[in-house]
């Protein structure tokens, strides 16, 4: 289920909404960047544990994105071969969502995102020592 944001959330840039879109392979290394961004003070809607069996999984997605003040999308050789990260950065494409690409690892975006990701900003937080991934996805941050 995604988790939500608090009712009533402020809509200033440090509590903004941020949906995250993962290759659920990457979990353990998608929890680090998401303590970060929680502790920016960002609410963040991301898919944590799956949905429940009957539940509208895409119907939560798509709200999830629409709801987002901005797509932060984590990128990996998993995320990059994942029909439904696809699916989520088309849909933030079509809300006019600003996007963040995140590598966690060395991944070549496929053709299809190029239309989508020109002119988005990234990170290549896998080539940052590890105390200096924090301040860098904090930074990072300011253009979702």
């Amino acid at each position: 289920m995604l988790t939500p944001a608090a009712p009533g959330a402020a809509t200033s840039p440090a509590a903004a909404v941020l949906f995250i879109s993962f290759a659920r392979a990457d979990s353990a290394s998608v929890k680090r960047v998401v303590q970060v961004v929680k502790g920016a003070g960002r609410e963040v809607r991301i898919d944590k544990g799956g949905i429940a069996p009957g539940e509208n999984w895409a119907g939560e997605i798509v709200r999830g994105i629409k709801g987002a003040t901005g797509v932060m999308v984590i990128c990996s050789p998993n995320a990059v071969e994942s029909d439904h990260i696809k699916r989520e950065v088309y849909l933030a494409g079509s809300y006019k969502k600003p996007m963040l690409r995140v590598f966690i690892a060395e991944a070549q975006s496929p053709e299809d995102f190029e239309y989508f990701f020109a002119g988005v900003k990234w990170l290549e937080l896998f080539k940052l020592a590890e105390a200096d991934r924090p301040a860098a996805i904090v930074k990072a941050l300011l253009v979702v």
